[in-house]
């Protein structure tokens, strides 16, 4: 009896993954007869709009007058049957950076077209092509079906392992092969079907294999975070190492498929971790699974120019990433995924080691609205990971602990420091560096307003609780990440483009953070005026040097050197008042 019910439940679970294929044939088959008659009727009105604009014929006139008649071009005269007979180029989609990519562009008119092809979506002379926001938006309305569906057949591959875990029926090394073979037959089946029939909008098979190899790679995905965060199978380096196969396998599919088989299956793989099911231990492997599939996804960028796939991998590898710190991930695994996407998004879309994104620059292109200028596709992908990490840091370690805390004030360095020497040949890069800066300054401001652990650590420090307990020195910790940037800023100010700039901003950071130190944290009082002194006095003992090597540079412009020496005014200023002040000449008293 239990050996009959075995075999009903794996035939229902094969009818339940037999429906949605049948499901896509019997689509796929519907959408290419309505792509056909929409062919069928551009034609015909391309046909009658040529006859409407054919004029009478005429006794034929002398050459001079025909020439001076004679429209410019043959779409002057046929307008309609010229567009519709023009495919639109591939690359010059691909260079807008944000485009869906070659299945997106306009197919010749020899061919079958899908219904976001027809006469709706198509541009009116004399106007620019469609804006890439609104193709995707196209794209999407119309073929949503099949992004459904990938998800589906992905979601119903894990489904069917995960009915045989709650009911007992294999082990779970059986569950994990099963699943890897589910997965690798998907792709299998994908690639010979692609080979037969195609895998574009013209083709029988319209998106089918792309449907099956993106849930194919969904199921690869899960079964790899199954064998090692539910089960345990496996190590973390064998996890890892098949992680990036799979994101290699990802990758070459996504080169040769299109950009619909990249976004089903960075969707589809976005969601396996939370459907593997188990309690791991820890959710390291999922933070660096993550920073796996938001690195494919800006390799697949960097091959065929898809912005949008990098925003599409950046947008799904903070979110879930967030939420596996949400259900209890460690925050230092968070943090350090925070400070792993920028860098991938300043490296991989251009697949460079050290980036050299050319100009202009974000600041550079509000300041010239009027001449539309406008930054390249990279940049703007680097700003928006820059962005959101920092962001994030603000909030995402407070009350973490003060080892997380202080995490986060060493990767918001860190970051701001790779922008000016990492990027330094990257001049599209070059104001990026404000955003880290600003936020190190916000999380100094933060901490004290929030009353964050490293916060507490330092205010609340009490040597008669303890005569051999050591002062905490997150002030001092914090001032030194300071000096490292500008230290950074100030090497940068000697490479063009930018110089002054570069030393305007090293001459005001580890100021700026020393006197916001001062003024929420007041370290004078927990390690000692004296102390706290010296270290603005050894701040303004930097800047000197940054003004003397200016000054030696620059000959006659004392802009730069003018700047440090303000740097060094301020911080003697400082020192003078942490030794004067009220609460200094108290502690004297005492």
């Amino acid at each position: 009896m239990e050996g009959l019910l075995i075999l009903v439940g794996v035939a229902v679970g094969l009818a339940v993954l037999a429906a949605p294929v049948l499901a896509l044939v019997a689509l796929s088959s519907l959408g290419t007869l309505r792509s056909r008659v929409t062919l069928l009727e551009a034609q015909l009105d391309a046909i009658h709009a040529d006859r409407r604009q054919r004029p009478p014929a005429t006794p034929a006139a002398p050459a001079a007058l025909a020439d001076a008649t004679a429209p410019a071009t043959l779409s002057d005269t046929f307008p309609v049957a010229v567009r519709a007979a023009e495919p639109v180029a591939s690359d010059a989609v691909a260079d807008d950076g944000a485009a869906v990519g070659q299945e997106d562009a306009r197919p010749p008119v020899s061919g079958p077209e899908t219904a976001s092809a027809g006469r709706a979506d198509r541009p009116s002379p004399g106007r620019p092509g469609t804006p890439a926001p609104p193709r995707l938006v196209l794209w999407l309305r119309d073929n949503w079906i099949y992004v459904v569906s990938a998800v589906s057949l992905g979601l119903a591959g894990i489904f069917l392992v995960q009915y045989g875990i709650e009911r007992g029926l294999i082990s779970p090394g059986l569950r994990v092969l099963a699943a890897m073979a589910f997965g690798s037959a998907l792709v299998f089946v994908a690639e010979r079907i692609r080979r037969g029939s195609g895998d574009g909008p013209d083709s029988t098979t319209a998106y089918l294999p792309s449907v099956f190899a993106s849930a194919g790679v969904t199921v690869l995905y899960a079964a790899v975070l199954a064998a090692r965060g539910l089960y345990g199978l496996i190590g973390a380096e064998v996890a890892f190492g098949g992680l990036v196969a799979v994101s290699g396998l990802a990758l070459v599919l996504g080169w040769v498929y299109g950009p619909f088989l990249a976004a089903a299956g960075l969707a589809g793989a976005s969601v396996a971790p939370f459907l593997v099911g188990g309690e791991p231990g820890s959710a390291m492997p999922f933070y660096a699974f993550y920073g796996l599939l938001a690195a494919t996804a800006l390799a697949i960028d960097a091959l065929r120019r898809w912005g949008w796939v990098s925003a599409l991998g950046l947008a799904l590898a903070y979110a879930f990433g967030f939420a596996v710190h949400a259900q209890g991930g460690e925050t230092g695994g968070f943090v350090a995924l925070l400070a792993w996407l920028p860098l991938a998004a300043m490296a991989l879309p251009r697949l460079e080691l050290w980036p050299s994104h050319p100009g202009p620059t974000l600041t550079e292109a509000a300041r010239a609205l009027p001449a539309h200028l406008s930054p390249v596709p990279p940049v703007w992908i680097a700003a928006a990971a820059l962005a959101a990490s920092s962001a994030m840091l603000l909030v995402v370690p407070l009350h973490a602990g003060p080892a997380a805390e202080a995490l986060a004030f060493a990767v918001l360095a860190g970051l701001a420091g790779a922008l000016a020497l990492w990027a330094h040949r990257a001049a599209g890069l070059a104001d990026l560096a404000l955003i880290p800066a600003a936020a190190f300054l916000a999380l100094i401001v933060g901490q004290a307003w929030g009353f964050g652990d490293l916060y507490q650590a330092h205010a609340f420090f009490d040597p008669g609780a303890d005569p051999e307990a050591t002062a905490p020195n997150s002030a001092s910790l914090i001032l030194g990440l300071a000096a490292a940037v500008t230290v950074a800023a100030a090497w940068r100010s000697f490479r063009a483009p930018f110089g002054a700039a570069w030393a305007a901003g090293a001459a005001a950071f580890a100021p700026a953070a020393a006197i916001a130190i001062e003024l929420f944290w007041q370290p004078g009082l927990t390690i000692g005026a004296n102390a706290w002194a010296l270290q603005a006095i050894a701040l303004a003992a930097l800047m000197t040097l940054l003004a003397e090597r200016f000054a030696r540079a620059d000959g006659n412009d004392r802009r730069r050197a003018a700047y440090a020496t303000l740097a060094a005014l301020t911080m003697i200023a400082l020192s003078l008042f942490i030794l004067l002040s009220g609460e200094a000449l108290t502690r004297r008293r005492a």
